[in-house]
């Protein structure tokens, strides 16, 4: 039995001292051996609980394995109803090393001896994926849209929920990861490759309850979704092109791929990078190359940056293996490459580095020796007729997976199971030091190698009724060929018995006795016997095929027509699938331009951009405020309800006292004696000394008996108040550590809100910084009256707010300081918190003098200016008094400039002078000591401080004719 791929034999092999099973699913041919696990640490921690094994070292082994398999059997299974009744497609083991095995018909659960625990049965519904372990449940998924998680001790259905779409026959992997299952849906045209899985689904673990969708650019073929962390995935499309996901369905980036493509194979996961693989050849015209048609291999970082990629001799029609080989250091990349279903096609498995993709070593594995792979022939007939997929078809080689010992692991499309190592490191795997190889004795059928040569083209295009049809035809065609054979054997024997009668008589003397005449006669009339038997048999025989040869011409014929009308059916639905592609595409581009157009516009409008963040930090803040509200309203309601609840429960306790006290007191009434020997009872009167002293001890002891009775009563409703009053104190401590907590989130919120302004106006000083600094190093002074000054003058409005937020900082900070002092009495828990809060403030105070320092560097002297207070400017004003007649105004910006009173003009420098003398009047002294105006042109005066009301002007070019022509 040779094992071609686990869609092919339904078979489990299970090796000595190991654990290996078979992830030969349909379109990775061949085993992929899960080597000798060794004992779980935690009884939560599976041997292999993947199709591709353990997050993070996928498709890598903890254990090492047998390398001389062919020594190293220990158990096998097959369907019971024949060894090829049904397709398998993957295996996975838990703790105690358990094989859960994922058949078409089902799945089932091996104990570590290979005893059959339990089975459970999906048909109609098909099982094409491999399954996944997680948390005491195995997961799959089934082509009619069912994806369902079963109890891993009993196989009883957990739940199962139904994605109202149908799942592909592609031989993808359902995978769990922190709680989700993932699996690939929406079987469906169109794709490079004919009906393809468009969707990638994401379900909840617990329940089966769908949690997103996600469509991607190209469907996805053999989907394997793989974990670089608890939080995110990637996964490859049919064009290879890699995305990465988070768990909640949010596309983080997307690169790589050649639209058009098809490729059977996966992406892989190690050394912190992605690994894609895809064709180079849409898939039409690799149908028709040979066996050398090229692929490429793409590595991509986590970030989806392309680090190298290199062209594969042969397509890459599998999921690569990362790991650790014998012979070579770091990490390498093993990839198989084979063109499937071509016969004679040689396949190889390359090894390359995994951080420069250079190639380290070569197998060269065996070719394809009939039309299809082992075994998709022998259960044809009994698959089709059980409901379950007629052939496997698959890729010439296995998913590899590696041991930690650097052994490489991978099945072959012909049957065997090979073990790989170079172990001298010459980058040649040959030897039996480097190959080992177990045979699953898996056999090809001769005949009908025509129609076998389209078969694969007739399951891809066809409906599944028409690859029954052309199932069962060939298996007709086979049983005949046996008939025909077993007659011509029967021939055969006829003659050779003939013969041999035949020599007998030619070498036997004459006959001397009847006797031996009558046993010559005898003799004579068996060989005419055989001789008429064998002529007989020759004319059936040729009857036979005769009748045969017309009959297969026919159903030739029908078949070439069958196909013919198949391919222009395909071709017409294709064609039909293209149009009404384009048009749709077409359709929602021009539905979406307008749309887009408003974002694009939206986006490039900074005001709307400016009062949307606004908008959105109202409605945060809004948010919070409703929320801090409802908080508040809740416990308040809470509170209200706790004090309602202890009255009612002190009345209760008042009334049972009361009660209590009433009854003691109606004892103590009827025992209460009037005077010594009286007491108010009648009897009393009758009673003697002895007895009236008997009752008065026995009065005696119930009255301590009552006493201590009320007395237990007493401390009893004492230790439950007690009680009572811890938990309200435990309570109320709680809710101090609570309000503890909201008043240091509220303190470090001023301290980044005011951070936040004080980074805000040092940005806009920085900017006034560099500005002077610009007009300093052109050797123009910042204090000029120049267009170039007015960006180089510092606002007012900036450094009044950088002082209101410098001095909220350093209140807030003195009262945080003094009030989260972790020497402060308090519970060790409180201390704790105030320590946390310390050091988050700190790192705010440290953020606001990080940015200060940077203004303080940038420019000293305005750094000075910003920081002095309102007193200092005062008296900087006082110091630097103006000159008589000039008043400081200042813009709207809060630069300043200066007025002068008389001429009316302004100025952003300093005056230095008088404003009458700057207008053009000279100052003298008179004789008594007074200070007065003169203009020299109209001999006016004013005394100072009194200032004049217009400026100095010469007199006009004709006054000065004038009064020369008079003179």
């Amino acid at each position: 039995m040779r094992i071609p791929c686990r869609a092919t034999i339904g078979a489990v092999i299970v090796a000595v001292s190991a654990v290996a099973s078979f992830d030969d699913e349909c379109d990775r041919s061949g085993g992929n051996l899960l080597q000798s696990f060794a004992q779980a640490r935690r009884a939560e921690k599976y041997a292999w609980q993947s199709g591709r094994g353990n997050f993070p070292n996928f498709a890598v082994a903890e254990a090492n394995g047998p390398f001389n398999l062919s020594e190293t059997l220990s158990w096998s299974w097959h369907h019971p109803k024949g060894r090829f009744h049904t397709l398998t497609w993957g295996t996975v083991l838990d703790h105690q090393l358990n094989v859960y095995l994922s058949a078409a018909d089902g799945l089932r659960k091996f104990d570590v001896d290979g005893q059959l625990l339990w089975e459970h049965h999906t048909l109609p519904a098909i099982l094409m994926n491999a399954p996944a372990i997680y948390q005491g449940s195995i997961f799959a998924s089934d082509t009619l849209g069912g994806v369902r998680a079963l109890s891993m001790s009993t196989g009883k259905l957990l739940w199962h929920s139904n994605l109202s779409m149908p799942i592909g026959e592609d031989n993808g992997f359902t995978m769990v990861h922190e709680g989700v299952v993932f699996t690939a849906a929406g079987w469906r045209d169109p794709s490079p490759m004919g009906p393809a899985n468009h969707m990638v689904k994401a379900l909840n673990a617990s329940d089966g309850q769908i949690l997103w969708t996600y469509e991607p650019d190209a469907p996805v073929w053999n989907f394997l979704p793989l974990f670089p962390d608890r939080d995110t995935f990637v996964f490859q499309d049919m064009t290879g092109r890699v995305y990465r996901l988070s768990l909640q369905g949010k596309l983080l980036w997307k690169a790589g791929g050649k639209p058009g493509t098809w490729t059977d194979g996966g992406a892989a996961l190690g050394n912190g990078m992605v690994y894609a693989v895809n064709n180079n050849n849409p898939p039409k015209q690799l149908m028709f190359h040979s066996e050398h048609s090229p692929g490429t291999l793409s590595a991509y970082d986590l970030n989806g940056t392309l680090k190298w990629k290199i062209t594969t001799p042969r397509p890459p029609n599998n999921a690569p293996a990362i790991g650790k080989v014998q012979g070579w250091s770091g990490l390498s990349v093993i990839l198989p490459i084979c063109k499937q279903v071509m016969q004679g096609a040689t396949c190889e498995v390359q090894a390359y580095d995994a951080n420069t993709g250079g190639l380290r070593w070569v197998f060269h594995g065996p070719k394809q020796t009939g039309p299809l792979q082992a075994g998709d022939f022998e259960g044809m007939v009994d698959r089709t007729t059980s409901g379950v997929r007629p052939a496997c078809l698959p890729n010439g080689w296995s998913a590899p997976s590696i041991s930690s010992d650097g052994t490489v692991f991978v099945g072959n499309e012909n049957g065997p199971m090979f073990a790989l190592r170079d172990a001298d490191g010459d980058g040649r795997v040959v030897g039996n030091d480097e190959v080992s190889s177990f045979d699953a004795k898996a056999s090809t059928l001769p005949g009908c190698e025509g129609l076998l040569l389209r078969l694969p083209q007739l399951l891809a295009d066809a409906r599944p009724y028409e690859s029954h049809q052309w199932a069962q035809q060939v298996a007709m065609s086979l049983k005949a060929d046996g008939q025909s054979e077993q007659l011509r054997s029967q021939r055969t024997l006829s003659a050779q018995r003939a013969e041999q009668l035949r020599a007998q008589l030619r070498d036997q003397p004459a006959p001397t006795t009847p006797a031996a005449a009558e046993e010559r006669c005898r003799s004579s009339a068996d060989a005419v016997r055989n001789y008429l038997a064998f002529r007989v048999s020759l004319d059936e025989a040729a009857s036979r095929l005769k009748s045969l040869r017309e009959e297969r011409h026919q159903t030739l014929r029908k078949a070439q027509q069958s196909l013919a009308d198949v391919e222009s059916a395909a071709q017409k639905r294709a064609q039909s699938a293209d149009e009404r592609r384009e048009a749709i595409l077409q359709e929602r581009d021009a539905r979406l331009e307008a749309p887009k157009q408003a974002a694009r516009d939206a986006e490039n409008n900074p005001k709307q951009v400016d009062a949307e963040k606004q908008i959105l930090d109202l409605e945060e803040q809004r948010r919070l405020l409703l929320q801090e509200l409802e908080e508040t309203s809740q416990q308040l309601g809470k509170e209200r309800q706790d004090r309602m609840a202890l009255l009612q429960q002190r009345e209760q306790w008042a009334a049972q006292h009361r009660q209590k006290t009433e009854e003691l007191e109606k004892e103590l009434q009827d025992l209460r004696p009037v005077k010594f020997y009286k007491v108010l009872a009648p009897k009393a009167a009758s009673m003697t000394e002895g007895e009236i002293q008997g009752a008065l001890r026995r009065t005696t002891e119930r009255l301590k008996t009552l006493a201590k009775q009320f007395q237990s009563a007493g401390a009893e409703g004492l230790m439950q108040k007690r009680h009572e009053l811890q938990q309200q104190q435990q309570k109320l401590d709680a809710e101090a550590f609570e309000a503890l907590q909201q008043h240091s989130r509220l303190e470090l919120q001023h301290l980044d809100q005011a951070g936040t302004k004080i980074a805000s106006c040092v940005a806009s000083l920085l900017d006034v910084a560099r500005a002077r600094a610009d007009l300093m190093a052109r050797g123009l002074s910042p204090e000029l009256e120049d267009i170039y000054s007015i960006a180089a003058a510092p606002r007012r409005q900036d450094m009044q707010e950088l002082r209101g937020a410098l001095n909220s900082v350093e209140v807030a900070w003195q009262e945080a300081t003094s009030f989260w002092d972790p020497s402060n009495e308090g519970p060790q828990k409180v201390k704790d918190l105030s320590a946390g809060v310390l050091l988050q403030l700190e790192a705010a105070q440290k953020r606001i003098s990080q940015s200060l320092q940077q203004l303080q560097r940038a420019d000293p002297d305005l750094y000075e200016l910003a920081l002095m207070g309102e007193e200092d400017l005062g008296q900087m004003t006082s110091e630097q008094r103006l000159p008589h007649g000039w008043e400081a105004l200042a813009t709207e910006e809060g630069i300043v400039y200066y007025h002068n009173l008389v001429s009316g003009l302004t100025q952003w420098e300093v005056p230095s002078q008088d404003a009458a003398v700057c207008a053009g009047w000279r100052l003298f002294q008179a004789e008594d000591g007074g200070w007065f105006y003169h203009n020299p042109y109209d001999g006016n005066g004013v005394w100072w401080p009194e200032l004049p009301t217009y400026p100095v002007e010469p007199d006009s070019l004709e006054s000065l004719r004038k009064e020369a022509a008079e003179g």
